[in-house]
């Protein structure tokens, strides 16, 4: 769901060494052969690859080919943050967040959240959103919350939109809003109803389809078709290394 972030018209026709073990360690990751993706990637993230160095972060936080090892993960997370790779630091802020490798500290998460949101990863705008809602490692504040919820579901990440219903179905951070609430969830159960999310999108959307009217579901649905027609031919990023 991290899009890539390049500057390829300045990079057309030049024969990179990292960029191509980067390239061929992505293919590999994307067919399952996780151990040519991790020598590839380790290949290129030595050579300064900031999208190699995210991946291997990836890598070893979720044990993808590799033991689980969090220190490694925290290494080259944070080698690509530094590098100002957004999907680096929204890993590195989940780190922070979930205590892996590091002590838990909701402050230092949310200042990566808040470094790859503002760079335009959706997820990190997700999880700022999240902090922002909880007080975690933030002042509460459900308006910006939300402001950062919408930010994520318009690029299309689920939870983002999950969430963006969930608040327009409570009234946090803006007025209740059942019609809106319904469409974002809608949306999101999409890509969520076989998830861990599933039993909360399929309560919030029975509840909200016991006080709306049937037009007004007709509506919400509506919309929600309109947006994923108008969505349906953005670029999306995918796998380990993308922004």
């Amino acid at each position: 769901m991290r899009r890539m972030l390049l500057l390829a018209a300045l990079l057309a026709g030049l024969a990179s060494p990292a960029r191509a073990n980067f390239e061929d360690g992505r293919a590999a990751y994307e067919r399952g052969d996780y151990g040519a993706a991790l020598r590839e990637f380790k290949v290129a993230a030595e050579r300064g690859d900031d999208r190699a160095q995210m991946a291997l972060g990836f890598m070893y936080d979720r044990g993808d080919g590799v033991a689980v090892d969090h220190a490694a993960a925290i290494r080259w997370y944070r080698k690509a943050a530094e590098q100002g790779h957004a999907g680096a630091e929204n890993g590195l802020g989940e780190m922070y967040a979930g205590g892996r490798g590091v002590p838990r500290d909701e402050r230092e998460a949310a200042k990566w959240f808040r470094r790859a949101a503002e760079r335009g990863n959706p997820v990190a705008q997700n999880n700022l959103g999240r902090a922002c809602a909880m007080g975690l490692g933030v002042a509460r504040d459900h308006r910006e919350a939300i402001a950062w919820f919408r930010r994520s579901a318009d690029q299309g990440y689920p939870e983002g939109q999950l969430n963006l219903g969930l608040a327009y179905a409570n009234g946090h951070g803006v007025a209740p809003n059942p019609v809106a609430a319904y469409k974002w969830i809608s949306i999101a159960a999409k890509h969520l109803s076989a998830g861990p999310h599933r039993e909360l999108v399929a309560r919030e959307r029975d509840r909200l389809a016991r006080i709306l009217t049937p037009a007004e579901i007709a509506e919400a649905e509506r919309l929600a078709s309109q947006w994923s027609q108008q969505a349906a031919s953005a670029p999306q990023g995918a796998g380990p290394g993308s922004d």
